[in-house]
């Protein structure tokens, strides 16, 4: 027989079907975290995902929104794409004359 879920050490009886999924051991705040981070993901606002979420305070919320590589790697391409535009863009304002001929 399973306990309830009540808390945050709780656990789900081992092995219980739900959905498609087993889960052996869950806690209440690993689908808490899950579901921060699908927020997130999903680009719904971090003042939005708090409400939902009820976290009542940045710092709590901040951890549980861990940030991940690929998240990461997605801001650097996202700069890297602006740098580039914005370089384009200043190269095509220049006078002919300015431009440097190589050599």
């Amino acid at each position: 027989m399973g306990v309830p879920l009540l808390g945050a050490t709780t656990q789900i009886h081992p092995n219980r079907l739900v959905g498609q999924r087993r889960y052996v051991v869950a806690l209440i705040h690993d689908f808490r975290r899950t579901g921060v981070k699908n927020l997130s993901d999903s680009g719904v606002p971090e003042e939005i995902a708090m409400a939902i979420s009820g976290h009542t305070t940045r710092s709590i919320f901040d951890r549980y929104n861990i940030v991940s590589e690929a998240r990461l790697e997605e801001a650097g391409a996202l700069v890297m794409a602006r740098h580039r535009r914005l370089t384009e863009e200043a190269s095509d304002s220049l006078p002919a004359s300015t431009t440097p001929t190589p050599q």
